[in-house]
């Protein structure tokens, strides 16, 4: 299981780690771009305000993108890596989001605690890891644009 532990006090920089080893980083400017920092180089995540979509880029090059799919539920359909994976909010306020394939729930995407500054990546493996982290970035862009409409 991968996790996503916040890095410093005031930085908007999570660290992603599989049993306590950091694979890479995942980094949010104020302005709402985000990037994936790996050993094979950073990818950029761009987001629309008004459409809601997303991409995940390595030098110019779209590897995935996400766009929502369901204004009333919050759902998120994430595509990349021959693979797509649908987040849906799940439980009161800041639970997290449940991550639905082609076969119904597969894994999830959470919060231990309200309070929590880190969040479990509960994904099958047969999730392209790079798939795994961009979903968890989207999902805390979303957590934190919802904290800060309320």
């Amino acid at each position: 299981m991968l996790t996503a532990r916040h890095v410093g006090w005031w930085s908007r920089v999570y660290a992603i780690e599989v049993d306590g080893h950091e694979i890479m980083r995942v980094s949010r400017t104020w302005l709402g771009a985000m990037s994936l920092e790996t050993s094979a180089g950073t990818y950029l995540i761009t987001r629309s305000w008004f459409s809601g979509r997303a991409t995940l880029a390595l030098d110019g090059t779209v590897v995935a993108h996400a766009e929502p799919v369901s204004i009333w539920r919050g759902d998120v359909r994430i595509s990349g890596e021959g693979l797509t994976i649908t987040l849906r909010r799940t439980g009161w306020r800041h639970a997290g989001f449940s991550v639905i394939g082609d076969a119904g729930v597969i894994g999830s995407i959470t919060k231990p605690g309200l309070f929590s500054s880190t969040w479990c990546i509960d994904l099958p493996m047969t999730v392209p890891v790079l798939l795994q982290c961009f979903a968890a970035a989207i999902a805390m862009a979303r957590e934190a644009d919802a904290a800060a409409a309320a």
